[in-house]
């Protein structure tokens, strides 16, 4: 049988330096020629054995568990350098880099030249931020200039906002650090929901003063006017007038409250949604206009990490029912290239048409694009009128624990619903390769 799953590895500029520079490399201190040399060597090396590219972090976001930038964080252009010599050598390799969201596009400049000089691919993440809602698209402009120039920069953009859950069983929410709920964490989630039910333990709890959180803790827990009430399904674009704050002021109540009461339904396992990044216009029209545009790819999502809050694993299956079919808003009005109004539908397509071609050096990998082919194919089992397929990125949330105790948002998609076609490694797979046959998927070499 062919093989259906490749898994791909990268190599991570942190590890590398901390192995050549030991302590110093941890302690981000400048590199020595002689240091350079040795990365660039095992770069090479590690690029030939297999590895698809290297990356680098360049945010305070990533931190040690001592509360340190991860090694590499503060790295001068001779040290990147230095890896895209090694791509170059190799003749392969993507360079990926995590760079702050406000600082993105001044890092634009840099990150083309070192696309010049490996010959390859090189791809920052690109947000709007709450803080700076327009700064993505000075971004995307210089990405633009520089590739007309030469360079392959592409800005990777995620599917959806990007955001976190929180309840009382998972990592966060917004009464996390309130006195009177510190004092009852450790119990067990269904002692706390018992006391949280008690009129005067849950009147201490709302009046109290809550812990210095953090720049960080302030941006997630504090803004109530963007957190939403998960009532079933999970709604990844919901309207500002449904937020916690718009809604306490309706009832005349106060957020906090409101806030406990939707976590502490289903027993404690109420879930609240606070969408931090490509949110700020409240929806998602940005994200939609990025990924129609020519120099962005998908990407952002940390399927394997921050389990106690979000699920990114649901990510492609969320791209392939939200944006061909399951969104609830209005597309904006359409530009020259976007697809017909017989085929919108207020979604994102992928239509069949050429992006736009630049010259393409036969070291870069090929770019593969999922084009759907026939949007809405019957399926083999008729449906009744007017029955619409299960909403696939909606679905309810599961809580699980692992062996250690830690928790884990897991979304399972409801059965016979479109998903990641598992296909071989032929160009064009064959329909009996498809895991589901309602959409005919097919990976276009761009």
């Amino acid at each position: 049988m062919p093989r259906t799953l490749d898994i791909g590895t990268q190599l991570a500029h942190g590890p590398l330096r901390a192995y050549v520079m030991r302590r110093r490399g941890a302690d981000n201190e400048p590199a020595t020629v002689d240091d350079r040399a040795e990365m660039n060597r095992l770069a090479e090396q590690t690029l030939r054995a297999g590895a698809l590219g290297v990356s680098t972090s360049r945010t305070s976001l990533h931190k040690a568990s001592t509360g340190e930038v991860v090694p590499g964080t503060h790295a001068d252009t001779d040290e990147l350098f230095a890896l895209a010599d090694a791509i170059k050598a190799a003749g392969h390799g993507v360079f990926v880099a995590a760079c702050e969201h406000k600082d993105v596009p001044d890092e634009i400049a840099v990150l083309a030249a070192l696309s010049r000089r490996s010959g390859g691919r090189v791809t920052v993440n690109l947000n709007q931020t709450e803080a700076l809602p327009d700064i993505w698209r000075e971004g995307l402009a210089r990405i633009a200039i520089e590739n007309n120039n030469g360079a392959q920069l592409a800005a990777q953009v995620a599917g959806r906002a990007i955001g976190v859950l929180m309840g009382m069983e998972l990592t966060a929410h917004p009464l996390l650090l309130t006195s009177t709920y510190l004092e009852r964490l450790s119990d067990h989630l269904a002692d706390r929901v018992a006391a949280f039910r008690d009129p005067a333990i849950r009147a201490a709890m709302l009046a109290d003063e809550e812990l210095d959180l953090g720049p960080l803790g302030e941006l997630i827990l504090k803004p109530m006017d963007r957190m939403f009430v998960v009532e079933g399904e999970l709604d990844y674009e919901p309207d500002p007038s449904t937020s916690l704050a718009a809604t306490a002021v309706q009832r005349g109540v106060s957020a906090r409250a409101l806030a406990l009461g939707a976590m502490l339904r289903d027993d404690g396992r109420g879930l609240l949604y606070r969408p931090l990044l490509n949110y700020a216009d409240g929806n998602l029209d940005m994200i939609r206009e990025l990924h129609l545009n020519d120099d962005t790819s998908m990407g952002l999502s940390d399927a394997g990490a921050h389990c106690g809050a979000i699920c990114d694993g649901g990510m492609p299956t969320f791209m392939l029912s939200f944006w061909t079919r399951d969104r609830r808003r209005r597309a904006p009005a359409p530009r020259a290239r976007d697809p017909p109004p017989d085929q919108r539908h207020g979604a994102l397509l992928w239509p069949a048409r050429s992006r736009r071609r630049r010259p393409r050096p036969a070291c870069r990998p090929q770019r593969d694009r999922l084009r759907p082919i026939g949007l809405c194919d019957p399926p083999r089992r008729a449906r009744p009128a007017g029955q619409r397929a299960p909403a696939v990125a909606r679905r309810p949330w599961l809580r699980r624990h692992d062996l250690r105790g830690r928790r884990h948002c897991r979304q399972r998609p409801p059965h016979g619903c479109p998903t990641w076609s598992a296909c071989s490694r032929s160009a064009t797979p064959s329909v009996k390769h498809c895991r589901r046959r309602r959409w005919l998927l097919q990976f276009a070499r761009c």
